[in-house]
Order: structure tokens, then C-alpha cells, then sequence
């Protein structure tokens, strides 16, 4: 289960890191670091993505395992 946890929480970052970069590009921040930080986040919550979809693979092997 802490993968799991760890996943989500994970996600829960780049999705807020996400909505920032989102907020200020849409104020008219077009400035390389901001383009920069949404490119950061959406390949950061991919990877989160990822790691939730595996950690609960991992977890359902285990549940299968103990049944």
C-alpha cells in the first residue's frame, strides 16, 4: 500500500504543478521557465501515471496471492 500512497501522492504534486503552469499561461506568462515547468509536469505526471497503474498491478498480485 505505500506504493500506492506514494504514487498518488506523486500525482497529486504534478497535478498541482500542472494547474499552476496552466494558471499562468493562461494570464499571458508565456516565459520559457513557465512553458518549461508545464513541459516538467506533464511528463512528471505521466511517469506518476505509470508508477499508480504498476503499484496497483503490483497490489492486485498480492491481494490474488493472499486469497
Amino acid at each position: 500500500m505505500d506504493a500506492v500512497s506514494s504514487a498518488l501522492a506523486g500525482l497529486d504534486r504534478s497535478r498541482a504543478l500542472l494547474d499552476l503552469t496552466a494558471q499562468r499561461l493562461s494570464e499571458g506568462y508565456v516565459l520559457p521557465e513557465v512553458v518549461s515547468a508545464q513541459s516538467t509536469a506533464e511528463v512528471q505526471l505521466e511517469t506518476q501515471v505509470s508508477t499508480l497503474k504498476e503499484a496497483l498491478a503490483a497490489e492486485a498480485q498480492v491481494l490474488d496471492l493472499l486469497a
